[in-house]
């Protein structure tokens, strides 16, 4: 074969970089490593330095190309590291440095996220209250206090139908509650036990959602089970023995609610297709993180989600890129997070660094940067909205009590929204409106709103 000249490289680098972008060549299946190369060594045979980490082949087209000159245009404007939410190309809106503080509890908050239409926001502490808030207007109005039964040590999770007419949350119990919190309900609402009929006796979801139409509730939960409940029948009409080990977050991938998301402690993420369950198997996985996934998130296309990771990063999929489930997959997690990053093992802490990376990696991009750290609890990660940004960016909580806001494309960290005193467990960008709220331990609910006049704050 004859060597690339310059231009052929530069088109070659730009279709890499940019290849999530393009049409995929069917699924992969797990390659083999030439013999002495497949890790850092015996111990961790899935490990390799990051330099070393081989990437799957990516179709040239001019497309990327143009899509990276139409970026590095408009980047080298000297925006690139202005506190900008995804507004920079329309309007130059940035955030105020200091976020207004929206409410103030004395124990942790856990949850927080807007409805569909953004009118409503939902926020559920360890106080065992979920608060309904009006949004629709400047300011944050309480709606509705709602007590929360059956609470073993918090409320986890918390989602509302997309008629919010109905609030589901989950803890550690058998049980998932739902709440009648349209119009007409009692202030406190009507509250139902939905049984999952679980097999283990201490059981817990850690991770809800409600499908498109409203009709059925999506859970995966500790003991390693995928669920899901149809609300008009009132039962369980699946339940699938998914992971080794807790699976933290699950996921739709679109409104059709056919395939779906499970993100575990076994630092896989499975694809699961509602049409193929035969044998209980999923219809792909994605590997590369090497340590237990806290949240998976889809851009609601069938085709793309982000997973944030103990391992310190934040991972970019395309379906089109999974592998084939096969034994050796999963990995028994190392770091155990409640303890912080005090016990941290030098393998562990080049894990963290990015210097070594997962040998069969099929993610297409990373964010890292040790910004964004998930040194405690679930910490969520999202994209923010169609409207206004394109779904150009991730945000994510961070165990310092910032969010980290990340340019989808380039990877690089765009804003740090700093205001917390303990780790910000959730964000909530607005889907309409340039808005993010931070759900934080410290007990605080605090709104980021842009504005036109504000001097641009460059991230360090």
């Amino acid at each position: 074969m004859e060597d690339a000249d310059d231009d052929q490289l530069s088109t070659r680098y730009a279709a890499a970089k940019y290849a999530f972008l393009l049409p995929r060549i069917e699924m992969q299946e797990e390659e083999e490593g030439e013999e002495g190369e497949e890790g850092e060594n015996e111990e961790h045979p899935d490990l390799v330095p990051a330099d070393r980490q081989p990437r799957p082949p990516c179709p040239l087209s001019e497309t990327a190309v143009g899509h990276e000159r139409e970026l590095q245009g408009r980047w080298d404007g000297g925006v690139r590291a202005a506190v900008a939410v995804g507004l920079v190309a329309e309007g130059g809106y940035l955030h105020r440095p200091k976020p207004r503080i929206l409410a103030r509890f004395e124990n942790q908050l856990f949850c927080g996220r807007f409805s569909e239409d953004g009118d409503v926001f939902v926020s559920a502490c360890q106080d065992r209250h979920i608060r309904i808030y009006d949004a629709a207007g400047p300011s944050f109005r309480l709606l509705r206090d709602v007590g929360a039964r059956d609470v073993g040590w918090s409320i986890l999770d918390t989602d509302i139908s997309p008629d919010r007419r109905h609030l589901l949350y989950s803890s550690w119990s058998d049980f998932i509650h739902l709440v009648d919190i349209s119009d007409d309900a009692a202030q406190d609402g009507h509250h139902e036990a939905l049984d999952l009929k679980p097999r283990a006796h201490r059981f817990c979801v850690f991770s809800l959602q409600y499908s498109h139409d409203g009709s059925e509730v999506l859970a995966g939960s500790s003991d390693q089970s995928l669920y899901i409940y149809d609300l008009h029948r009132r039962e369980r009409t699946l339940c699938i023995d998914a992971h080794s080990d807790d699976i933290n977050s699950v996921s739709w991938a679109d409104e059709t609610s056919h395939i779906l998301f499970s993100a575990s402690d076994d630092c896989l993420c499975k694809v699961w297709d509602r049409r193929a369950l035969k044998g209980g198997k999923p219809v792909g996985v994605l590997v590369g993180h090497l340590e237990g996934i806290t949240h998976v998130s889809s851009k609601r296309d069938g085709r793309y989600l982000i997973t944030n990771s103990k391992d310190q990063s934040i991972k970019l999929w395309d379906l089109r890129s999974m592998r084939q489930e096969s034994r050796g997959q999963e990995r028994s997690a190392t770091f155990d997070y409640r303890y912080g990053d005090q016990y941290v093992s030098p393998t562990q802490r080049k894990i963290f660094e990015g210097k070594l990376v997962h040998a069969n990696d099929c993610s297409i991009n990373t964010y890292r940067a040790m910004m964004a750290q998930v040194f405690q609890t679930l910490v969520r990660c999202y994209f923010s909205p169609a409207a206004g940004t394109g779904q150009r960016y991730i945000i994510s909580g961070s165990h310092d009590g910032a969010a980290v806001i990340y340019d989808l494309l380039s990877a690089e960290p765009v804003a740090r929204l700093q205001a917390h005193k303990r780790v910000v467990r959730d964000v909530a960008w607005h889907p309409h409106q340039p808005r993010i709220v931070t759900t934080s331990w410290d007990g605080t609910l605090r709104e980021w709103v842009a504005t036109p006049d504000v001097t641009p704050m460059l991230l360090e």
